[in-house]
């Protein structure tokens, strides 16, 4: 998407905030622009990240889902929306959304998290046995 070169400028500045952990001075920056490039994946993506910093889980779905979205074989959205999924205890939708997206996209970023999952399932899985043997 094309911006004029007051917004391109703004952007500029909003990254350049974010860099330095300045999130919400970023969000100021970028709320003007949001109604004019409704339809941007690089503000949704923005947006979507300056949120998860923020820890507003809510916000950051709606902006990384809005993204994926925009660009469906985008796997850095599609795994900002799993984490923000995951943080809100949804983690069904966050597995869908891991579905959906290796499902029809080469993955490089999602081998760290699946394996990850599988550990943690893998713990678990060994901890409930360890209980039942407990139990007995």
């Amino acid at each position: 998407m094309e911006y004029s070169q007051s917004d391109t400028l703004i952007i500029e500045k909003a990254f350049e905030y974010k860099a330095k952990g300045a999130f919400l001075e970023a969000l100021d920056l970028l709320n003007p622009l949001e109604k004019k490039y409704l339809n941007d994946k690089v503000l949704a993506g923005l947006l979507a990240t300056l949120f998860f910093e923020l820890q507003d889980y809510e916000n950051s779905e709606k902006y990384f889902r809005k993204a994926s979205q925009l660009n469906p074989k985008s796997e850095l959205s599609s795994l900002g929306l799993f984490h923000s999924l995951f943080h809100q205890n949804k983690t069904l939708l966050g597995l869908e959304e891991i579905q959906r997206f290796t499902s029809s996209n080469k993955y490089k970023l999602y081998k760290t998290t699946i394996s990850e999952l599988k550990s943690n399932f893998d713990k678990f899985d060994n901890l409930e046995k360890e209980i039942i043997r407990n139990l007995r």
